[in-house]
């Protein structure tokens, strides 16, 4: 392959990821694996591992507050509830 050829990777469709992410849903470790794979998965894996933002400890309330407050952070808009 010469520096012009294009290589043309494989895309799942939204639809079928959506199906995957969903079955992944209760699994936080496994969502943040997915999400380290490749960069169209991050959204898929975000909106279900930071749907629901728990606040019930202080020592981790400072940290996920941290966590979304910081200007680089893209989580907090995938946030849908908030459990304090």
């Amino acid at each position: 392959m010469g520096p012009d050829t294009l290589q043309v990777q494989p895309v799942l469709p939204p639809e079928l990821c959506d199906i995957i992410f969903d079955h992944l849903r209760d699994d936080p470790q496994i969502l943040a694996v997915c999400a380290l794979v490749c960069r169209s998965w991050v959204p898929h894996s975000r909106s279900r591992q930071f749907h629901t933002l728990v606040l019930h400890h202080l020592s981790t309330q400072r940290q996920k507050l941290s966590l979304i407050s910081d200007p680089s952070s893209t989580i907090l808009s995938h946030v849908r509830h908030l459990v304090l």
